[in-house]
């Protein structure tokens, strides 16, 4: 297993950026082990962010690509492929309509149902359960500051994975949904 996807906590700090999103991912000491960005896209200046494709890359704190989350034009529920450095298929997370919820179906590159991700009605917290139902994740949105909480998109989340949970893809989807959380449920409102 890669050293990075080893941690059991993960801090996601979006940086304030005009252009993309970027983000820095900390361990629970709060050293850096690593950074996300969005690809760029001159398409979401014309057209609502929320409906052109989007793709984010994953590094190490050495900047070796470990995950891209991509998706392709999306007008309802979006549905976004997870692939490793060497762009095999790991996972797919799809979004489903809930009233007041948060949910997401995660399933492997064989289409079967590994986990399921869900969350409170106002997005601040979100729980991944294994396809048993148990729990073995969680992010949670963080109060980043008053200036930055009204002045910009910018969030904190806290990534939490169970020290128990050994399955890879799992444990790699977990830590690098954040930032699909991000980009789906607080950047496109």
């Amino acid at each position: 297993m890669n050293k990075f996807f080893q941690n059991n906590i993960f801090i996601v700090d979006e940086k304030v950026t005009v252009r993309r999103n970027r983000y820095t991912i900390s361990d629970a000491d709060g050293r850096t082990i690593g950074h996300a960005e969005e690809h760029k896209s001159f398409l979401k200046y014309i057209i609502s962010r929320a409906i052109v494709p989007n793709a984010i890359d994953l590094f190490d704190e050495n900047g070796n690509l470990m995950v891209t989350l991509s998706r392709g034009w999306t007008f309802w529920m979006p549905k976004y492929t997870m692939t490793d450095a060497s762009g095999l298929a790991i996972a797919s997370i799809k979004t489903k309509f809930k009233l007041f919820k948060v949910e997401a179906e995660i399933a492997d590159n064989n289409g079967i149902n590994i986990a399921h991700l869900h969350g409170d009605w106002k997005a601040w917290e979100y729980q991944f359960t294994d396809a048993n139902g148990n729990q073995v994740g969680t992010i949670s949105k963080k109060w980043n500051g008053a200036m930055k909480e009204l002045f910009t998109t910018a969030d904190k989340y806290v990534v939490g994975i169970s020290p128990d949970l050994t399955d890879e893809k799992l444990r790699m989807v977990i830590a690098s949904s954040a930032v699909m959380v991000d980009s789906v449920y607080k950047e496109n409102k």
